[in-house]
């Protein structure tokens, strides 16, 4: 009885705290454990003094079969792909590119991870909005680093399975500093760029120079991997 109640206490954990996050995703998996839970529970229950259980074990292995697969497929869909289709190849510079802005047009179609400011839709984009204020399943908290680092790891682990190459935009860096200490901001894009330069991936990093102190650029320029100087716009063209 204590092993239903537990995990039906899971499950309405993880609606509560996931589900703004993750949508109708983490409410299926949440309902997937709390079923599971009531079923297990019940089985314990006794009905009068001779210790029938309200539902016969050997039937709540049939009970509880669909419960399984649908927590299970919840889970998967839960930590579903990031790209949904193989794209047309693309002529891309490898490595790091720090720029002012970029012409979204030019990776349109393109599977790029994308951590903005804006929040925009382009076509093949996994975008997601770093802000302060929205917290559903597209948004990242500027604090939350280490989401941007799993979330580039599990992008380059499925593009090399796909044969894709990796290309991960980064805006808003100002507000990113604001809300970390440098030297964690600086680790997570060290990081991040050590993830990419394995696979020969792209970093688009597009900030406003002059917003930043010298001796900030230069140290982000030097983990970057960097020269002194970068193209003000990056312009990819689609092979035909």
């Amino acid at each position: 009885m204590i092993t239903g109640i537990t995990l039906a206490l899971a499950g309405f954990l993880i609606i509560e705290f996931l589900g703004k996050r993750y949508g109708w995703r983490a409410y299926l998996f949440g309902a997937s454990i709390v079923l599971l839970g009531v079923g297990a529970t019940s089985t314990a229950v006794m009905i009068g003094n001779r210790g029938v259980p309200i539902v016969n074990p050997n039937d709540w292995v049939v009970l509880t079969a669909p419960i399984i697969v649908t927590l299970t497929y919840s889970l998967l869909v839960l930590h579903g792909g990031m790209i949904e289709e193989t794209p047309e190849e693309i002529n891309i510079k490898s490595g790091v590119t720090i720029a002012r802005k970029i012409e979204e047009r030019s990776l349109k179609g393109y599977p790029v991870l994308a951590f903005m400011r804006k929040r925009i839709s382009v076509p093949g984009w996994k975008t997601y909005w770093i802000t302060a204020a929205g917290r559903d399943e597209t948004s990242i908290y500027p604090t939350e680093l280490h989401k941007i680092v799993d979330m580039v790891a599990r992008y380059v682990a499925e593009a090399k399975n796909k044969g894709v190459t990796p290309v991960v935009l980064v805006e808003g860096l100002e507000l990113l500093a604001m809300y970390n200490d440098f030297k964690a901001l600086l680790k997570a894009l060290a990081t991040i760029h050590d993830i990419l330069v394995v696979e020969n991936g792209a970093l688009i990093i597009l900030l406003e120079e002059d917003a930043w102190d010298r001796r900030e650029l230069e140290l982000l320029r030097s983990v970057l991997g960097i020269g002194v100087s970068a193209p003000k716009k990056l312009k990819p063209t689609v092979s035909k």
